[in-house]
């Protein structure tokens, strides 16, 4: 998509939706998936190759929240999932799985030592969490901005 296009869905895919659920008095919980993507340095836990080519793809946080590593057959698996990304991957998988075993049972995704994941406008600063890890450990931080078509044109 690149930066504009992935704003662009941003504004209108992510943060128009969560906005008009909020406004409606729904609970919203926001996230972005990095792993995989380029990190500023230019590296990514698939490699240089495979993160050039197919960096944060969709559904790819789908075995993360489910705890195993299987995507879209063999074939990619095996590209994806490899023993020099292992922990770091496994430790953000764990966390993703915390989140959402708290959000089943009490609605509301939570973990110890993790970062509070706040209610979509609760906390301006704190609009949803980033989800990425390298080679060798989880991170996760916060989006701090909303996108709206007046702030992507200007």
């Amino acid at each position: 998509l690149g930066f504009l296009g992935g704003m662009r869905w941003k504004a209108f895919y992510v943060d128009a939706i969560a906005d008009t659920l909020h406004r409606w008095g729904t609970p919203v919980y926001v996230y972005r998936f990095d792993w995989g993507s380029m990190d500023t340095n230019g590296e990514s836990p698939l490699g240089p190759k495979e993160g050039k080519r197919l960096g944060a793809f969709h559904t790819l946080e789908i075995p993360f929240w489910l705890g195993n590593d299987t995507i879209q057959g063999f074939f990619l698996t095996g590209r994806v999932f490899t023993k020099a990304n292992e922990k770091g991957r496994k430790d953000l998988s764990y966390a993703m799985q915390v989140y959402l075993s708290a959000f089943v049972h009490k609605g509301i995704p939570e973990g110890e030592n993790l970062p509070r994941w706040f209610r979509w406008k609760e906390n301006e600063d704190h609009l949803g969490l980033l989800f990425d890890a390298n080679k060798r450990e989880k991170n996760i931080g916060y989006q701090t901005f909303p996108v709206t078509m007046e702030t992507l044109f200007s």
